[in-house]
């Protein structure tokens, strides 16, 4: 149903050989392309690159990859987006039809009338 690519034998491979880093990127980002080129693209794989930039000390680049997961699964968004405030990082434009905080934790907007 998704494509995966290479993703789970790579993983464990860095997991046990960390110094296998950059295959294990280079296997995420191809599995991302030909996810992307299939339409199949398996969930959780631009959070997990993300989180390889993150590492990295990158936070724009994996600011924008966790932005893909939530826009590509919108049931990653409320996580995604709660990860990206965390880092001290405004969602993009692009990301602007994201729900409230205040819309998800249930209260209603303060211009609610209410």
């Amino acid at each position: 149903m998704f494509e995966y690519g290479s993703y789970e034998s790579s993983l464990y491979t860095y997991y046990k050989k960390p110094d296998m880093r950059e295959k294990f990127r280079t296997s995420l980002e191809k599995a991302i392309e030909k996810g992307e080129q299939t339409d199949r693209l398996a969930p959780g794989l631009y959070a997990e690159l993300g989180y390889l930039y993150l590492q990295d000390g990158d936070v724009k680049t994996a600011t924008a990859m966790f932005e893909r997961e939530a826009a590509a699964f919108p049931e990653s968004r409320y996580f995604m987006t709660s990860i990206n405030e965390r880092l001290g990082q405004a969602p993009s434009e692009q990301s602007s039809d994201a729900t409230s905080s205040d819309e998800v934790d249930g209260a209603a907007p303060a211009d609610a009338g209410i």
